[in-house]
């Protein structure tokens, strides 16, 4: 049996022809809508067990001007709000130890006020109804489901952060 090997364009059925007289097309990639710069020094407290999740959203964030801070489990995240005072947590609801819906829960109780008003914005690869409802119930201030648009996370972030100037900017 002789094995032959085919070309991505036999492959494909794609014929190639040079063209010399038409100029090539470049698509543009969409336009980035304008976003809020953070004040110098803005912390975002990630909350996940997922690596992956901590360098993605760490790479967004810091792609707009957010210095961002990590911990793996609801302790230790509350734990760096109490050292580091970030003025946003992103925070996920099923990790080891301490869920995300018991970290917030913390956070409003403490008898620090502003600790109990930090905004909290709950991401959450289960976008059941009743996730959403206790997120709301023990305090988040929103809800993301994952996956979710680039866009979508840093205008809930820029919401809760300069309320304000989202007003302005529209």
């Amino acid at each position: 049996m002789e094995i032959k090997r085919f070309g991505f364009n036999r492959l494909f059925r794609r014929e190639v022809q040079a063209e010399s007289a038409a100029p090539a097309v470049v698509e543009q990639p969409p336009a980035e809508p304008d976003r809020l710069r953070p004040n110098p020094g803005t912390q975002v407290l990630i909350v996940d067990d997922s690596k992956t999740v901590h360098v993605m959203l760490s790479r967004i964030l810091r792609k707009y001007g957010y210095e961002t801070l990590s911990a793996y489990d609801g302790e230790t995240g509350l734990e760096l709000i109490a050292t580091h005072r970030p003025a946003l947590v992103l925070m996920d609801v099923v990790m080891p130890g301490m869920s995300g819906f018991q970290a917030t829960r913390q956070i409003r109780k403490s008898s620090d006020p502003e600790i109990a008003r930090l905004p909290v914005l709950i991401i959450s690869g289960n976008a059941q109804p009743t996730e959403e409802y206790w997120s709301a119930k023990i305090g988040a201030n929103g809800f993301l489901a994952k996956p979710f648009d680039n866009n979508e996370l840093l205008d809930r972030i820029e919401a809760l952060l300069y309320p304000h100037a989202q007003s302005v900017a529209q």
